[in-house]
């Protein structure tokens, strides 16, 4: 609704004028981390759109909505379709940049235990495509905002 027409959003968007810099949803990436309990193939999908990189796959073991016991299954089947350095991001990496964690003691740890991409079934050629996070981020054509370059 940020950037709207209706009157809600107007008096927002005069309280908040010159506080806000960005659109909400960019704020999202460096001050908002979601910790998703075994996301869905749709929530997988939707992964531009809730932010790549902002979101933390999870197991939430031992609870019955978690993946357990079906975790390796569940990473076999639902990160096929993931390029690398998403799937990265996903398990593991945006993890490190939201608390701040020893990336060399964990990558040595990841090493030995997994998983690869080939563990993954991944295809190592697999790339996101150049325009994936615009095409999800339709808003900016909705309310006439300029894509940062």
């Amino acid at each position: 609704m940020f950037g709207g027409r209706n009157w809600k959003v107007k008096k927002m968007s005069s309280q908040t004028k010159g506080l806000i810099q960005r659109l909400p949803s960019e704020y999202i990436g460096t001050n908002v981390f979601i910790g998703a309990s075994t996301m869905s193939k749709v929530e997988l999908r939707r992964r531009y759109m809730n932010g790549v990189d902002a979101l933390m796959w999870g197991t939430d073991y031992p609870h019955p909505e978690g993946s357990w016991p079906n975790t390796v299954e569940r990473l076999e089947t639902d990160f096929q379709q993931i390029p690398v350095e998403e799937t990265r991001l996903l398990l593991g990496l945006n993890a490190v940049r939201c608390y701040d964690l020893d990336i060399d003691g964990l990558s040595n740890i990841a090493s030995q235990i997994g998983p690869t991409p080939e563990q993954l079934n991944q295809d190592l050629n697999l790339r996101t495509e150049p325009n994936a996070i615009r095409e999800a981020r339709f808003w900016f054509d909705d309310y006439n905002i300029e894509w940062p370059e």
